[in-house]
């Protein structure tokens, strides 16, 4: 057979779609509990519905395969995970999220973007940005023609919001005791004035807590001047403002106004705008007494967290 025939999963491919290490996939070939076939160079190659038939057999024992909750759509969820993760090919995980959204409840998302990270080994940010953010993009376009509405709308954004919420309480079950003496870098965060979307912003909280922030969650639509005090309160060294359409320049500009005019020398703090990518050129930033760094993606704001020196001053 062709070294490169797409229709076969190599050995490491197979073991990471099961979450197990290769030396496993391995030892069933050669118990012949796992069809294979061979290239001309003597490689091992394993049709998915092989290793799906297999899967489903040990699962009836002590072996747990966290693909296998997808069923009946395990077979789709694995040739999607692993587009995204061989050729960074996310279209079809991005209308997997938009069917999931639509037909099932919110804990498939969750346990989807669970499988992604661990063990197909996806940063969460490029999860977020080209899955989630793509679907959210095709149901507003849908919905600007007519084709979804409203409250067609609104669900598939509320499963959004329940799975961002569950990934959020499992990293928060992670830490465990390291809550009790906090001393970690402190962040406020909240969507900006007349922005009722906040799965912007939950999105960066994830990014911000992920990196060892502690956040104060101040969810949709706050007033700048309640997001200056909270900052002024707890003295934090961050403050992001998360912005959706229609929003644009002209509110990023009142934002800043706002802060600059409230800012205390002494509780200084970086700025982060978040969710207008057209806007840095046209917002004087060099006019504002407040650092500030503009973000459209999730995987740029990751970047520039494990990058970036905290010193707001």
């Amino acid at each position: 057979m062709d070294e490169k025939d797409s229709e076969y999963l190599t050995t490491s491919q197979a073991a990471v779609l099961l979450g197990v290490h290769e030396s496993s996939v391995k030892r069933w070939s050669n118990a012949g509990e796992l069809a294979i076939e061979k290239t001309s160079g003597g490689h091992r190659r394993i049709r998915l519905e092989a290793l799906l038939s297999l899967a489903h057999l040990r699962a009836g024992g002590s072996d747990s395969f966290d693909l296998l909750a997808f069923a009946p759509h395990d077979e789709e969820v694995a040739r999607a995970a692993l587009d995204a993760r061989e050729h960074g090919d996310f279209d079809a995980l991005r209308e997997l999220i938009l069917r999931f959204c639509d037909t099932r409840p919110p804990v498939w998302l969750s346990r989807l973007l669970a499988y992604l990270q661990s063990p197909l080994g996806l940063p969460l940010s490029r999860i977020f940005d080209a899955g989630v953010a793509a679907a959210l993009a095709d149901v507003g376009r849908e919905w600007q023609v007519g084709a979804r509405t409203i409250a067609l709308e609104h669900r598939f954004s509320q499963k959004i919001l329940d799975a961002l919420h569950a990934v959020l309480i499992g990293h928060a079950a992670s830490l465990g005791d390291a809550l009790v003496d906090d001393e970690r870098p402190r962040a406020v965060l909240g969507c900006a004035e007349g922005c009722h979307h906040e799965i912007g912003g939950l999105m960066a909280r994830i990014m911000l807590e992920r990196a060892g922030w502690n956040v104060t969650y101040l969810g949709a639509n706050v007033p700048y001047e309640e997001i200056a005090g909270i900052q002024e309160l707890e003295r934090s060294q961050l403050v992001c403002v998360s912005f959706a359409p229609p929003l644009g320049a002209s509110d990023a500009r009142r934002c800043l106004k706002v802060l600059n005019a409230l800012r205390r020398p002494e509780a200084p703090y970086r700025m982060v705008i978040g969710g207008l990518p057209r806007i840095e050129g046209g917002v004087e930033t060099h006019e504002s007494e407040l650092p500030i760094s503009f973000f459209s993606s999730m995987e740029s704001f990751e970047r520039w967290l494990r990058g970036a020196a905290w010193n707001p001053t």
